[in-house]
């Protein structure tokens, strides 16, 4: 059992037996805010089958459908849990309305629902922290969102006491004036939480300092010259990164996949990075490819043999496409040279294909 299912089981439970002693309280003492904060606090426990439900399949590895993993299940729910609180800020303003403008008289409650405010809002910053460290910890958004919906009980339970001990010593209008602003409190904390669900939800990318500190360890990877397209992603706080990477233009792919692979392994290192996918130019391309119109090397290579079929065959050709034309590099053997000089053979090269406008250089190597 993780520790997120493990915690939101245990708030739960606390939560259901606290909201059956606000009703019986509630009822009993005649303390309607009682009986309505215990209302709330049966939603507080159908949100924690809901926090339970996403953790679980939220936890989930990636599958063939899902490449990415499943922490956008604990995003969608997040931000449910994020409008739960918002409306529940306005209904609380709405109930406080109705004591401040509407006139409606609030009824005088026994002593002892006291005693029960005072434990509720006691048992629920105990969960608020408790909830909110086990969070931090395993790094659980919609856990941080549970806390703070924690907190908000407790906020609630503070209204539902001081309207309590108003209503006692002749002031009801306290009550109707502390759940306006708590109220406002809990509508602020559930807006924040939408914004951000919905900001990761459509891939809004990583802040500006982030960005930079991620910038600057690509930068630091020895033989990168420089890098362009670097986009980021976060999900359930989780940072992916596509990047390309501008590598010398003679190097070898091998080479260039290594340098690749040295800033993957520095950025996975980075706090919560999740996934690093880098691709590895060797001109720039992010606003044009001109080499895209050049043949490769197969139709290469034949024209290659047919417009060099009498000289000696090269072993190796390595290619470099770059600003949209293509140098050529030919390896021969020396004991193919026969009747050939080295100088020979590379002049013979170069007349042989001169007439394709699109070899900007070719190299002869000699090997022994």
């Amino acid at each position: 059992m993780t520790a997120a299912i493990r915690i939101t089981l245990t708030t739960a439970l606390l939560t259901a037996i606290l909201a059956a002693l606000k009703l019986g309280a509630g009822h009993y003492g005649q303390s309607h805010a009682l009986f309505a904060d215990g209302i709330h606090s049966i939603s507080d426990v159908v949100i924690d089958i809901i926090v339970l439900f996403a953790s679980h399949f939220g936890a989930q590895k990636a599958d063939f459908n899902h490449p990415y993993g499943h922490g956008r299940i604990e995003t969608v729910a997040t931000l449910g849990l994020a409008l739960i609180l918002f409306l529940t800020g306005i209904s609380i303003i709405w109930d406080a309305g109705r004591h401040l403008w509407g006139g409606e008289p609030a009824p005088t409650p026994n002593f002892y629902v006291l005693y029960i405010a005072i434990f509720a809002i006691i048992l629920n910053e105990f969960i608020f922290r408790y909830t909110l460290r086990v969070s931090k910890k395993i790094k659980s958004q919609l856990l941080e969102a549970n806390a703070w919906h924690s907190r908000s009980d407790a906020a609630v339970s503070i209204v539902v006491l001081l309207g309590i001990t108003g209503a006692l010593i002749g002031f009801p209008w306290l009550d109707a004036v502390g759940a306006v602003f708590v109220g406002a409190m809990i509508c602020k904390m559930g807006g924040m939480l939408v914004w951000k669900s919905v900001s990761e939800l459509v891939d809004t990318g990583v802040d500006h300092k982030t960005l930079e500190f991620i910038q600057n360890t690509i930068i630091a990877i020895p033989d990168v010259k420089a890098l362009h397209q670097l986009r980021t992603r976060t999900v359930n706080n989780a940072i992916f990164v596509d990047v390309h990477i501008l590598v010398s233009s003679y190097i070898s792919v091998s080479e260039g996949h290594f340098i690749g692979d040295q800033v993957i392994i520095a950025l996975l290192k980075l706090p919560d990075m999740a996934d690093v996918t880098v691709h590895v130019d060797s001109e720039d391309d992010e606003t044009a490819h001109p080499s895209s119109h050049l043949p490769g090397r197969e139709e290469l290579t034949s024209l290659i043999k047919t417009h060099c079929s009498d000289l000696p065959a090269p072993q190796k050709i390595l290619l470099h496409y770059l600003n949209g034309k293509i140098e050529i590099e030919l390896i021969l053997s020396l004991s193919q040279l026969n009747s050939f000089s080295p100088e020979n053979t590379l002049h013979l090269y170069q007349e042989a294909l001169k007439k394709l406008a699109y070899i900007r250089q070719i190299t002869v190597l000699f090997s022994v």
